[in-house]
Order: C-alpha cells, then sequence, then structure tokens
C-alpha cells in the first residue's frame, strides 16, 4: 500500500538552513574564540541539539556554559535565521502534489517551531501542514521518538502507513526507535552509504523521488515501473527506428562550391560531377594510411567494414537496401562472401591448424586399412580352390585395388567399399545438407570407379571445391534462393523480390552466417572446415529469422513458420538436384562405354591424348 502521511525533518530535508546557522555558529563561536572550527564540521552537526552541536564543536561539557552558547545563538537566529534559509527548488512541488493526492504531512525537526512557521508562511497556507513538532514541544529531542509519537497522535495516523523523512543519521536513528518507516535524502551532509547503516525503505536523490512512492513491498510504484517501461519502448523504437534507416548521407549546402582537388571542376554538392571524387579529401593520417594501403592489396575499401557492421546490427534492413538501389556505401554481395572465406581460412590456419590436417590423416589411415584388407583378400585366394569363391575375390581385389593406384581418391572410393572388409561407415555429421551431398558423391563413385579417366577428373573437382569454400557455399546459393522465393511469395512487406535479387540475398546471408562463424571460432578454438559452415543448425536457423524478420517485415510468429517452410523447401530441392545429378551422371557414363570411352585410362604420347585400354 502506498503511504497516507509523510512526516519531514526541516533542515537540509525541505530547506538549505546552512548559511543562516554557519552565521550564527560563527558569531557564537568567534566570540568565545573557538576560530579554527571549519564550516564542514558545523554543517555536520545541523540535526542535532544546540547543546550537543556546540559540546561537539568546542568539547565543552559544562552545562552552564553549554545553556550560554544555546542562548547566545537563538539571540543571533532570531536575526539571521530566516533570511539566510531557502526551500530546494523540488520542496513546493513534490509536497503540493502529495497535498493533492489526500497525503497528511507533518515536520518533526530540533528547531523551534515558531521559527519554522514563521518562514513557512511565505510560501505554505497556513493549514498547509497537518502538524509541526518543534523543539519546543517535546522533553526529549532526536533520536528520541518523542517527537514522532506526539506526531502520529495529532495525525491520526498509525505507524504502518507513515514515511519518515530525513537527511542525516539522527533522523534514521529516530525512525528506527518510532518503529516507521525511512526515507534518506542526500540533500544534506550525510552519505548514501552511511544512511543504509540504518533500517530504510528509499534512499533519494531529492525530494523529486517522492512522487514514486515505496510501496509495502519494497519496489517501485507501479507509476515507476510504467515509467521505466515507457522509457524502454521509447529507446527500443528509437533503435528500431535506426535501423530501419540506417546511415544517412548528410546533404550539402546547395550554395557551398567546392574545387575539386583531382580536377581542378568547382561544384556544388558532395561529390565531383566531372569526375565523381568526393568533396571531403583529406590529408593522410595513420588510420587512412593503412586503409589506404589495405585498400591497394585487397581493392577492400571503408565500404567493407561498414557492411560487416550492417550485417551484424540490421542485415534485413541493409540488404534491402542494396537491393532498392543504396548501394555506393555497401560492399558488394558476392566479394563479401569471398573476402569472408579467405578471412574464416585465415583464421583456420592460426587457431586450428590440425582441421585442414585432418582429412589427409583420415585418407592415409584409411589406405592401409584398404591395403590389409587387400593382402588379407590375396591370402585367402591362393589357399582357396573353389572356383565360384576365386572369382568373387578376384573381383573384389580388383575393386580394392583402383582407389589404391589413384592417389586422389582414396578415401572417397573405400567409402562406397566399406562392405567389403567387414566395416560400416557410422559417422552421422550434424550438417544434413552435407550428407545428403556425401550420400550423392558416394553413388556416383560407385559408377565412377569403373572409369579410371573420368575419376580423375572426378577428383580434380572435388578436391578444388573442397579448398575452395566460398564456391562450395555459391552451389548451395540457387537452392536457397528459390526455396525463399517460394516460402515467402505471399510477402508481407516489400514488393516480390525476383530469382536474381533472392540470390544477392542469400549471398549476403551467407556472407553474414561465415562472420559468425569466425567469431564463433575466435571464442571456440575448433574448426570445422569439412562442414559448410562452423555454426549448429539451429545457429543458423536463428540467423535466418532474424535476416527475415527485417527483410519482409513479418511478425516474428510469421517469419518463423515460413522460415521453417524455407528449410524444408530447401531440403527438397537438393534432394530432387542430387538426384538429377546422380542420373546424368550415370547416363553419360554409360554412352561413354556404349562408345568405348569407358574401359581405359588417357595418356600423353607424342603430345597427344591417347586411351589406353
Amino acid at each position: 500500500m502506498n503511504y497516507t502521511a509523510y512526516l519531514f525533518d526541516f533542515d537540509y530535508t525541505l530547506a538549505d538552513s546552512s548559511q543562516g546557522i554557519l552565521i550564527c555558529f560563527r558569531n557564537v563561536l568567534d566570540r568565545r574564540q573557538f576560530r579554527d572550527i571549519t564550516d564542514d564540521a558545523i554543517k555536520r552537526t545541523i540535526g542535532k541539539t544546540l547543546k550537543e552541536s556546540f559540546s561537539i564543536l568546542t568539547g565543552i561539557t559544562d552545562p552552564e556554559q553549554l545553556a550560554s552558547m544555546q542562548k547566545e545563538y537563538s539571540e543571533e537566529a532570531n536575526i539571521h535565521m530566516n533570511a539566510n534559509t531557502v526551500l530546494f527548488p523540488a520542496t513546493i512541488a513534490v509536497l503540493t502534489r502529495l497535498k493533492e493526492q489526500g497525503a497528511r504531512m507533518g515536520i518533526v525537526s530540533t528547531k523551534f517551531r515558531f521559527r519554522i512557521e514563521t518562514f513557512l508562511k511565505d510560501y505554505f497556507p497556513n493549514d498547509f501542514f497537518n502538524v509541526i513538532i518543534g523543539g519546543e514541544d517535546v522533553e526529549s529531542h532526536k533520536p528520541s521518538p518523542e517527537g514522532v509519537f506526539l506526531a502520529l497522535a495529532q495525525l491520526g495516523c498509525s505507524r504502518e502507513e507513515t514515511l519518515y523523512v530525513g537527511d542525516s543519521l539522527v533522523d534514521a536513528e529516530t525512525a528506527m526507535e518510532a518503529g516507521v518507516d525511512f526515507a534518506g535524502v542526500l540533500t544534506g551532509m550525510t552519505t548514501a552509504g552511511e544512511l543504509q547503516s540504518f533500517p530504510h525503505r528509499v534512499i533519494l536523490t531529492d525530494l523529486n523521488d517522492l512522487l514514486f512512492p515505496p510501496t509495502r513491498k519494497g519496489w517501485k510504484s507501479i507509476y515507476h515501473r510504467y515509467f521505466q517501461l515507457r522509457k524502454w519502448v521509447a529507446f527500443r523504437r528509437m533503435i528500431h527506428i535506426k535501423q530501419i534507416r540506417g546511415r544517412s548521407t548528410p546533404e550539402a549546402d546547395p550554395k557551398e562550391t567546392t574545387i575539386c582537388k583531382n580536377c581542378r571542376h568547382t561544384f556544388t554538392g558532395n561529390y565531383c560531377n566531372h569526375c565523381a571524387q568526393s568533396k571531403d579529401i583529406r590529408r593522410f593520417n595513420f588510420r587512412s594510411g593503412i586503409l589506404h594501403a589495405l585498400g591497394g592489396l585487397s581493392n577492400i575499401d571503408r565500404g567493407f567494414g561498414y557492411t560487416l557492421l550492417e550485417l551484424l546490427y540490421r542485415p534485413g534492413y541493409m540488404i534491402n537496401d542494396f537491393i532498392a538501389g543504396k548501394r555506393v556505401r555497401y560492399f558488394r554481395p558476392f566479394q563479401t562472401l569471398f573476402v569472408l572465406a579467405a578471412v574464416y581460412i585465415l583464421l583456420v590456419q592460426f587457431i586450428d591448424p590440425d582441421a585442414l590436417k585432418k582429412d589427409n590423416t583420415v585418407k592415409s589411415t584409411k589406405q592401409q586399412e584398404i591395403m590389409a584388407a587387400r593382402d588379407q583378400l590375396q591370402m585367402q585366394l591362393d589357399t582357396m580352390q573353389d572356383e565360384t569363391g576365386k572369382k568373387v575375390l578376384e573381383q573384389a581385389i580388383r575393386y580394392l585395388n583402383r582407389p589404391v593406384e589413384l592417389e586422389s581418391g582414396q578415401s572417397d572410393t573405400q567409402k562406397s567399399q566399406s562392405g567389403h572388409d567387414g566395416k560400416e561407415d557410422t559417422d552421422i555429421s550434424p550438417d544434413w545438407i552435407d550428407n545428403i551431398v556425401d550420400n550423392t558423391v558416394h553413388i556416383s563413385e560407385r559408377k565412377l570407379i569403373e572409369s579410371p579417366f573420368m575419376q580423375r577428373v572426378w577428383n580434380i573437382l572435388k578436391n578444388w571445391a573442397h579448398g575452395n569454400k566460398a564456391v562450395s557455399i555459391i552451389f548451395t546459393l540457387p537452392l536457397f534462393a528459390l526455396a525463399t522465393r517460394m516460402a515467402f511469395r505471399k510477402r508481407v512487406y516489400n514488393r516480390h523480390y525476383n530469382y536474381t535479387e533472392h540470390i544477392f540475398v542469400q549471398t549476403y546471408i551467407a556472407g553474414q552466417i561465415l562472420l559468425v562463424s569466425s567469431i564463433y571460432l575466435l571464442f571456440r578454438g575448433k574448426a570445422e572446415v569439412g562442414n559448410l559452415y562452423d555454426l549448429s543448425v539451429l545457429g543458423i536457423f536463428v540467423l535466418f529469422v532474424w535476416d527475415y524478420k527485417q527483410l519482409f517485415r513479418g511478425t516474428w510468429w510469421q517469419t518463423i513458420r515460413r522460415t521453417m517452410l524455407m528449410f524444408f523447401y530447401s531440403l527438397l530441392l537438393i534432394i530432387f538436384t542430387a538426384v538429377i545429378l546422380v542420373t546424368l551422371l550415370i547416363g553419360g557414363l554409360s554412352l561413354l562405354e556404349l562408345f568405348g570411352f569407358g574401359n581405359g585410362q588417357w595418356i600423353m604420347d607424342n603430345g597427344q591424348w591417347t586411351m589406353d585400354n
């Protein structure tokens, strides 16, 4: 519940009377030759009784001397106090707002009540405060709870519905002794750390925080939470608008003319209309020199870094801007893909070089297994008497000899023959795309093994594609582009992209996945060169959803559903493409065999390629 009664300390809580207090203390102390006491020392006694303050400042404990000092101080206060006291800027607005909300308010202070009333009558109506308890109204001053109890009795409020607001440790102790909640305010000399040593509901920077009254459950009011939520919504909206708009090119002053440093042509605007050089050409410094050198070596200009940042920050909006015609500031998609693929391979070389050697190690191991299996079959053939069994063993040995003789096809060929040595390859790739492609390769190689010439060509192409990650990715782009066009044919936002535009979309997305894979590699320290990407299928799916959400501007549920549909279409297209390729390959090899080109090997003879049967 909210508090229905508020009790305030006066000095340093509602008003800044430090200047008047300093003048009064200084006049009394100077007359008694206490001139080395600092202003801060005097200010830290504000809130205590006058006798306690003088005793702390001077070390005097004699009651008669302290009473004399108190009398002198009162005489000085009658002259200087109210004239040198000012309300804090938030006091009037906050108290008025609390009063409008129906709260009852009072003041409990060690300052004399008549002096408080005299000061406040210039700012508030006479009946504004329900009760004012001053130093003359109680026998025991703060931190005694007597003043708080007297105020509660006059207000008719319970302790549970009352909040005491003060600035000092004395106020905190008073609230604790009275059993009421305490709110510390940092407008005095006491720090937040000191106030937190006592039980408290909240520490206020100033009285403005009371407009969000603390609740009994310890969290801020629902109004404050609503305000914070609105701020978060506004901030998120601002970021969203920033994502959609991206970077804007500043408009040049139409009246400003510039002399081109390249062709000396006078022009208006940002670029020379004669040679197209930007007007913003400055002297070389270290940063621009490095960028210039990199651009000369790799043909990478400043748009590359900006494109990478956009791919991480607003990929879908950036792709839409590029297709819509904003292409000067962005690096072209296929260049981006090839550069990121090269960067990825370089990172693999530095971070996990063994990943590139792993395939060669596997090939060597499996070649040894094939040779061992062949030797065992040869031994059985030498001792076998059955003619039918001999023919079977001779056929098996013939198949095992082919991959051993062909250096570049050993590991892949033996996969198709794994049944001959009684072993099965049970490794399952986590990438479903690679699984389908691998299965297609195995089916093709069963036919290719019978044609040494075609197998050599096949192995050259396969090894070349394995070493060119960007090329391997490019082969999948048309399929993903077609699947995306099919899944998002009922577009939510944007015009329909044609097939070529969808290929550019997929190229940028592939570059984004490579970029995230490179960042992931830096933290993981392990590469998966054999897979199309280092990321898992779930990670790739999340990136696709994020990209499509920005690109097509649908709801999250619509985007997730259509992205799942796109992946399903991609799977069907890959299977269909694999079947077509295998069919064409087997048909082509059959035609070659029909015309007598499939059973021999091509050799070089006097500068001419001939078939050796």
